[in-house]
C-alpha cells in the first residue's frame, strides 16, 4: 500500500511540474484551461489571457514531420511528368535535376514525449480543456477511435475557435472550442 502511494504522488508531482511548462488558467465561466506547446498567448473574447509557452517548450513539442517530395516543371502535366524518363527530359529539354517547384506531401506524428505529456496533462481532473495547435488535434482526431491513450487526450483536447479568422487581433472565443 506504501508503494501504491509513493507512485501516486510521484505522478502528481509530474503532473505539477508539467504545469509550469505549460500556463493554466481558470477562466470566469470555471474552466481550466492549459496551453499545450504554443509560443503566443490566447487572448479570449472575456479579456482573460491564457499566457503562451516559452520558445524551448514550443520547440520541444514539434510534431515529427516527413516530407515526400514530387518534383515539378512549368508547363508539365503533374500527372504525366511523374513518370518521365530519360527520354521525355531530353525531349522536353528539361534539367531532371532542377525542377521548378516541389508538390510536398506532409506526413506527421506526436512523439512519444508529447504523447506522454498530454496523456498526464489529460488525466488531471482540475484541468478541463487543453489547447494544442491544429496539427496535433488533427491527428488526434484521426486516431482515437484506436487507442485508449489517444481516446483519453482526445477527450480534453483542442483548439481554438477565432473570432474572426481573418484576424488574429480579436482574440478567440472563452466558450466555443473545435475539437
Amino acid at each position: 500500500m506504501a508503494e501504491l502511494h509513493k507512485h501516486v504522488l510521484k505522478e502528481l508531482e509530474k503532473a505539477e511540474l508539467l504545469l509550469d511548462q505549460f500556463p493554466m488558467i481558470a477562466l470566469n465561466s470555471g474552466v481550466t484551461v492549459c496551453n499545450f506547446s504554443s509560443n503566443h498567448p490566447y487572448k479570449f473574447n472575456t479579456g482573460e489571457t491564457l499566457p503562451a509557452c516559452t520558445k524551448e517548450t514550443a520547440d520541444r513539442h514539434k510534431l515529427t514531420t516527413i516530407e515526400d517530395k514530387t518534383p515539378r516543371w512549368k508547363g508539365h502535366d503533374s500527372l504525366h511528368s511523374s513518370g518521365y524518363g530519360e527520354w521525355e527530359f531530353e525531349h522536353y529539354n528539361l534539367d531532371e535535376n532542377k525542377p521548378d517547384w516541389y508538390d510536398v506531401e506532409l506526413s506527421m506524428s506526436i512523439p512519444t514525449h508529447t504523447a506522454k505529456d498530454l496523456k498526464i496533462l489529460a488525466e488531471m481532473d482540475k484541468l478541463d480543456i487543453i489547447m494544442v495547435p491544429y496539427p496535433i488535434q488533427s491527428i488526434l482526431g484521426e486516431n482515437w477511435r484506436n487507442d485508449t491513450d489517444i481516446y483519453i487526450i482526445w477527450c480534453k483536447s483542442r483548439t481554438c475557435r477565432k473570432i474572426d479568422p481573418r484576424d488574429n487581433s480579436q482574440g478567440v472565443y472563452s466558450n466555443k472550442f473545435c475539437q
